[in-house]
């Protein structure tokens, strides 16, 4: 199952190690204190390189490991020299007292454990030939980063480098390798520049037919998206097969191909996952911010479609306080009126109020009531005050607050963070799903990342009271809606005011009023865009500062081809291509959804896409025309009114003219 590399290096070979770090690793059996000739040869010839020996004593039946460390030089700081580790491996461990065999760990699991513990860049290892697959077996899949090199305690000159990932044996001589930069090029060679088809687990994507992943959206396939695309990348870059882990069974793998090792992508980074990283010694190959966001969805405002648009344009305040300098104005003409008696006077008073009240709001500066005063030092401040109050009040306030009333729209009064929402008593929709393994239903299953994940996490701080409460209380308010297939219908739903099914709590949510929605950008953007063209219903956004933010990660088992993997993402990176995937998988999800609204709209938003979205906005024509409908409406009544007027008017002149015509007629 491996290739072997003989490298003919006599004396040349124990001098590799002149600018590293040695780490001996002797393990021995309990009560043995002969030490490692081989161990002792190299330590002779490298005398000024920086080393530690550790001893394992194994005892029989467990493997009971006692550290007994000699630290001989220990460099300050973080050293940047390249780590050696060497070790030997215990096969097995004879009990002559009761004359049994005991079996130690595996040997790649002692070598899992050596090299986890040192994090080495090169493993040698002390084995005596030939070299039974047992003794590398799962280093592809989870062992270490450190390159393989097996040493024959019997010749020293004798070593193999194995080939982890070949599916045949053979044996290929290597005349010399002068140095470890070249026994380093010789394993990438041999080891990661084709996997030869080893599988790479996966917990949930498996490489999909008919993928694409172009860089334009003419090339990029409805079915692709970001991490099928790397994925899909990276097994053609380095040729490995993705395999499912939820379908994970012995009988299903080629037991041809070797398991090199499992990566995921965009997974919550949570406390349960972290402490999978630390515990497994995982390597986290990227970390993104997610943003989760929230929008209001309401009716639109109108203008005042009644006549109380004219009657009432002011706030309480403002007609207390015209109501306050109407009373007190005339109760002053009763008292410094001129030619009028210094006693108050109930009926006059009254009379004095209307025609005051009624002088105001005719909007007219009324020079005899001023001039009825008899007292100067009172006539001229109210002068003053009347001024103010006809000229600047009522004139401008008066005048414009009909006016707004009957032509302004102002927006509704909606809330802009996260503790608004949850003082103001709406409901929270939210239809982000996260897909999780379950235990009832044995496989995966589709829950709220907000319900599920993200708040729960959240509540496991305990940052405080207050925010525990507040955190509570967003959980009770938020429905979960997997839409699926049935997202337009939601959407659709809500543009019309219509009731949608929580899949939660199985009850009917209205829609009718103002709600929020509370997702990710990506989904966010889908339902404002979808929203606006129907035009039935305002979305506002909130404050961007109010969102609320997460990290997801990639991550996969620490080997050998770790490395490899962590560059080619960070040359994805760097060039563009991640970005690029990402706005194609977006730009895709959202014209595969518009699609469903007609042809003609879904022509003009792929037009809106291609120009990014810079092309002039025009609002939907029905809404323009149900709004103008509505404008006219207090018009109407305020021309309602003065026919009314005129029509009066017209009957008491009509009817004076006849009767005077009468009286005439009579007396002559």
């Amino acid at each position: 199952m491996f290739t072997r590399f003989y490298i003919l290096a006599s004396f040349s070979f124990i001098s590799f190690f002149d600018n590293c770090e040695i780490h001996f690793i002797h393990q021995k059996l309990l009560g043995d204190d002969n030490a490692n000739k081989h161990f002792g040869a190299i330590r002779n010839k490298n005398l000024y390189t920086p080393l530690t020996i550790q001893l394992k004593y194994l005892n029989g039946g467990q493997y009971n490991v006692n550290h007994s460390q000699e630290q001989l030089y220990s460099p300050p700081g973080k050293s940047g020299r390249i780590k050696v580790t060497f070790m030997n491996l215990i096969i097995s461990i004879s009990d002559s007292e009761h004359d049994r065999l005991h079996h130690p760990p595996p040997p790649h699991y002692q070598l899992s454990t050596a090299t986890r513990a040192t994090n080495p860049n090169y493993a040698f290892i002390l084995v005596t030939f030939p070299i039974p697959k047992e003794y590398y077996l799962n280093y592809a899949a989870e062992t270490s980063q450190a390159i393989l090199v097996f040493v024959n305690l019997s010749n020293p000159k004798e070593v193999v480098l194995p080939c982890i990932v070949c599916t045949s044996e053979s044996l290929i001589p290597v005349i010399s390798i002068p140095s470890l930069s070249d026994l380093a090029t010789l394993w990438e060679t041999t080891n990661t520049k084709n996997l030869q088809g080893g599988v790479m687990l996966n917990l949930l994507r498996s490489k999909t037919p008919g993928q694409i992943c172009g860089f334009s959206l003419g090339q990029f396939n409805v079915t692709d998206n970001t991490v099928d695309c790397t994925l899909k990348l990276l097994s053609e870059s380095y040729n490995f097969t993705l395999f499912p882990t939820t379908l994970l069974a012995m009988d299903q793998i080629d037991g041809k191909k070797v398991i090199i090792g499992k990566m995921d992508f965009r997974f919550v980074f949570n406390e349960e996952l972290l402490a999978q990283i630390e515990s497994e010694q995982l390597l986290i190959y990227d970390v993104e911010l997610e943003v989760i966001d929230f929008v209001i969805v309401t009716q639109f405002p109108h203008a005042e479609n009644s006549i109380c648009g004219v009657f009432t344009p002011f706030e309480v305040d403002i007609w207390l306080s015209i109501m306050i300098s109407c009373v007190g104005i005339s109760l002053i003409l009763q008292f410094q009126g001129k030619g009028l008696p210094n006693n108050f006077s109930a009926m006059r008073s009254v009379q004095d109020f209307i025609m005051v009240h009624s002088i105001l709001l005719g909007q007219a500066i009324a020079d005899e009531i001023i001039r009825k005063v008899k007292n100067k030092q009172v006539s001229r401040p109210l002068l003053a005050v009347w001024f103010f109050v006809c000229y600047i009040l009522m004139e401008n306030l008066y005048q414009g607050s009909i006016y707004s009333d009957l032509t302004v729209m102002y927006p509704p009064q909606v809330p802009k963070t996260a503790r608004e929402l949850v003082a103001s008593n709406m409901t929270i929709i939210t239809t982000t799903p996260m897909l999780t393994h379950s235990i009832t239903l044995k496989g995966p299953e589709i829950t709220s990342l907000l319900k599920t994940s993200i708040i729960p996490e959240v509540q496991k701080k305990n940052f405080g009271e207050s925010y525990n409460n507040f955190i509570n209380k967003l959980n009770s308010k938020m429905e979960y809606i997997h839409g699926g297939n049935g997202l337009m219908s939601m959407i659709k739903n809500m543009s019309n005011s219509l009731i949608i099914g929580s899949n939660e709590t199985s009850k009917w949510i209205t829609t009718k009023g103002t709600f929020a929605i509370m997702d990710m950008v990506q989904y966010l953007e889908l339902y404002v865009d979808s929203l606006h063209i129907f035009g039935k219903r305002l979305v506002i956004q909130n404050n961007p500062d109010a969102a609320f933010r997460f990290c997801v990660v990639a991550y996969g088992r620490r080997n050998f081809i770790s490395p490899e993997i962590q560059a080619f993402l960070r040359r994805l990176a760097e060039t563009g291509i991640l970005v690029r995937f990402s706005f194609l998988e977006k730009s895709n999800y959202k014209m595969q959804f518009i699609k469903q609204l007609g042809a003609e709209t879904y022509s003009r938003f792929v037009a809106k896409l291609s120009s990014n979205f810079k092309m002039v906005t025009t609002y939907h024509e029905s809404g323009i025309q149900f709004y103008d409908e509505q404008a006219l409406g207090a018009l109407s009544y305020v021309l309602a009114l003065c026919s009314v007027i005129v029509s009066i008017a017209t009957v008491i002149f009509v009817w004076e003219l006849v009767s005077g015509y009468a009286k005439v007629r009579k007396k002559y």
